[in-house]
């Protein structure tokens, strides 16, 4: 197989035994990527949209991107396993990856050995994407967080070991963000050296995109409203 893991090697081999669908028969995709990232020459590919539910990877051969031989987790609530692995961020040599069903985010080594889930992170919370910046890793919920008075999808400021605050669109004015996909920190060098951070959001599913900018003497958001459990892998 393409794999030196045999869990997706033999769900690849399937699908090419898989017939075609008569038109209107309802079936999900064999291969649906959620996202993808970058690290020391190797693509990083989640596949949360399909059963399969892996981590791919894809390396450069004589100026062509082939797929394997590393992979890792497949569908399943097991310590390492998905249920909707819907982002992937590669961050200090390690691959995050964001574990939607599971309210997780899962940190592995390069070679997709798993070191811990994050903690602090809000029950319930649907997270759908993580990306970091200078001290600071940057997620979002699909959804508000039930049993809560939130009626918008919240973004999370962690820093790795607790939750250091939390952005809610609705309080801001911007209620159309009921639910959300991505969310990325960019800075911006103004012309005095001074950096200006900024979230770019998308909103999920009709085409919403905020700017959010950050003001240095804003009311810093604090976590309220749920209840935060041990954290399981």
């Amino acid at each position: 197989g393409e794999f030196n893991f045999a869990e997706a090697n033999a769900y690849y081999s399937e699908r090419q035994r898989t017939k075609k669908c008569p038109l209107g028969t309802p079936h999900g995709p064999r291969f649906a990527c959620t996202d993808v990232t970058y690290l020391n020459g190797r693509l990083y590919v989640v596949t949360g949209y399909c059963p399969g539910d892996f981590v791919l990877t894809a390396e450069e051969r004589d100026g062509t991107w082939q797929w394997g031989p590393l992979a890792w987790g497949g569908k399943g609530d097991a310590p390492g396993k998905f249920n909707t692995a819907h982002g992937i961020f590669a961050f200090d040599g390690h691959i995050f990856v964001a574990n939607r069903e599971r309210h997780q985010v899962l940190e592995f080594t390069e070679a997709g050995h798993l070191i811990r889930c994050l903690p602090d992170l809000p029950d319930s919370a649907r997270i759908c994407n993580v990306a970091r910046t200078d001290d600071y890793f940057v997620m979002n919920a699909l959804e508000p967080i039930q049993h809560t008075p939130a009626k918008t999808a919240p973004i999370f400021v962690h820093t790795g070991e607790r939750l250091a605050s939390v952005v809610e669109p609705g309080e801001l004015g911007i209620p159309v963000l009921k639910h959300l996909h991505h969310t990325w920190p960019h800075y911006v060098t103004q012309p005095d050296g001074s950096r200006q951070l900024y979230l770019l959001i998308h909103g999920w599913s009709a085409g919403k995109f905020a700017v959010l900018k950050h003001e240095a003497d804003g009311v810093r958001s604090s976590p309220n409203g749920w209840s935060r459990g041990p954290v399981p892998l």
